[in-house]
């Protein structure tokens, strides 16, 4: 009996070590759900910018002018995750903006993120993914969130056309400070041959091609075609240092195919932007125009 009322005193001792511990112990500031994050949004970026409209439309415009194929504008896309395992969950909001240089709408893709500190919302960092061009007959730009051995990262999968076919793909990691770091950088181009390269870049130069640096060339052929085995091989192989798959399907170049990425449970699309079109009669250009949310902002 004297045994068990000793046992019990011990661990009465502990339990209150323990509140006590927990007491003095300073509260760690909650990072933002996706809720507040949204919240926050509206009150800034969504502000600024407005919202864009999604699903299919068609725009006309002069061949003289310098505008482009997309006329919305807006947030598109709000995803929340603990893309860098802080134990907090960081935001990523996509939006399409307009071009400095000359105010027309719907010239960029741009990604704004989105970390907590001391329980406040702080934008982190903004980043130009891609740029949409008005003489490019074709564009499927594919965004997605990856998750690969425990941690997230956002894919951008950007295909073009003009007088040969052109891709993009990058896959941006974010860092213990809460800014995005381009992981994988790759860039193709299929006109007079086929060649597939490896890029470095900073975040901020994505869409300035001229700033790329070509580490590696990783496929270079004259005659080379999509379904090479050297080059498909080669591509998967990059793209499995991340876990990503695969399909040679139909992407919006309407009868054509490409190496489009997998969507699977592991990498979900937040949002595309697809247009196909060009020169149309003497003077003007006609674009249809299909832009998807699978997030639900």
């Amino acid at each position: 009996m004297l045994k068990r009322k000793k046992k019990v005193g011990k661990e009465l001792l502990s339990f209150m070590l323990l509140l006590f511990l927990c007491m003095a112990m300073p509260l760690r500031p909650q990072a933002a759900s996706l809720k507040k994050y949204t919240n926050y949004i509206n009150k800034t970026l969504a502000k600024t910018y407005g919202v864009a409209s999604t699903g299919t439309s068609t725009r006309t415009f002069s061949a003289s002018s310098n505008l482009s194929w997309c006329k919305t504008s807006g947030v598109l896309s709000v995803y929340a995750a603990d893309f860098n395992n802080d134990g907090t969950k960081e935001c990523v909001a996509l939006y399409i903006t307009s071009d400095s240089q000359n105010g027309t709408a719907g010239n960029y893709l741009r990604m704004a993120t989105y970390v907590t500190k001391n329980g406040k919302i702080k934008k982190k960092q903004d980043i130009a993914l891609c740029s949409f061009g008005a003489k490019w007959s074709v564009s499927d730009i594919r965004v997605y969130v990856k998750t690969y051995n425990k941690k997230k990262y956002i894919v951008i999968q950007d295909f073009y056309a003009v007088d040969g076919r052109g891709c993009t793909t990058y896959i941006l990691g974010m860092t213990s400070s809460g800014t995005m770091q381009l992981k994988l950088g790759l860039y193709d181009l299929y006109a007079d041959g086929l060649t597939l390269s490896r890029i470095s870049s900073s975040v901020n130069n994505l869409c300035k091609e001229l700033k790329y640096k070509k580490t590696s060339t990783l496929y270079s052929s004259a005659t080379g075609s999509l379904r090479d085995a050297k080059y498909s091989s080669a591509l998967k192989k990059q793209l499995k240092k991340y876990g990503l798959t695969l399909n040679y399907t139909k992407t919006y170049y309407s009868n054509y195919k490409d190496w489009l990425i997998k969507q699977t449970s592991s990498n979900k699309l937040l949002c595309s932007i697809k247009a196909k079109g060009g020169f149309s009669g003497t003077n003007y250009y006609k674009f249809t125009v299909s832009i998807s949310d699978k997030t639900g902002y």
